[in-house]
């Protein structure tokens, strides 16, 4: 049975200690996400069982890139990796540079703005005004939902509330934002 802890090879725990067992799911894990053979092996046997099953997978972030192990931040979202011998260099400011730039030249004019994000201070462009305004700078971890409700509630009391999210994770906030 794949119902087990690899890193640790002792049974997984039982339903009072598991989330996912407690409301019925069937638990397999946590697997090294980088064991391909395991993971194959894990997925077959998984396969041919019933009902809700949950597979837990970890993995280390830039697993086999040495420079995005070394700097996980800096290589969370990287564009096209120009090769060496190319030497084309983009000098063209990023997106999030001149947003971020923008948001530390208004903040300067307008004590009221103030920025929020959640856990997306650097891909956004905000690390410039969290240094600068750290007093008017939220950072409300991996929850779209808050940031966006947050906001609202900033507005609400005459604040001018700015929220960074990437697009595709704001879909998390949608009922609040509507």
């Amino acid at each position: 049975d794949w119902c087990y802890n690899s890193r640790l090879h002792q049974p997984a725990t039982d339903a009072a200690d598991n989330l996912f067992k407690a409301i019925g799911f069937d638990y397999f894990g946590p697997f090294d996400g980088h064991d391909v053979e395991q993971l194959v092996q894990v997925f077959k046997a998984v396969k041919k069982r019933k009902g809700p099953r949950l597979i837990h997978v970890y993995t280390t972030k830039g697993k086999g890139f040495a420079p995005a192990e070394a700097d996980q931040i800096k290589y969370h979202a990287i564009t096209k990796i120009n090769a060496p011998l190319l030497n084309t260099q983009n000098t063209a400011p990023k997106y999030a540079d001149v947003f971020g730039q923008w948001l530390c030249d208004e903040a300067a004019q307008d004590q009221r703005l103030l920025a929020v994000t959640p856990a997306m201070c650097e891909g956004s462009g905000m690390v410039k005004f969290a240094a600068q305004y750290p007093e008017r700078y939220f950072d409300v971890a991996i929850a779209e939902q808050h940031a966006v409700t947050l906001a609202a509630g900033m507005a609400c009391e005459g604040l001018k509330p700015v929220v960074a999210i990437y697009s595709t994770f704001l879909q998390r906030g949608y009922d609040q934002l509507i």
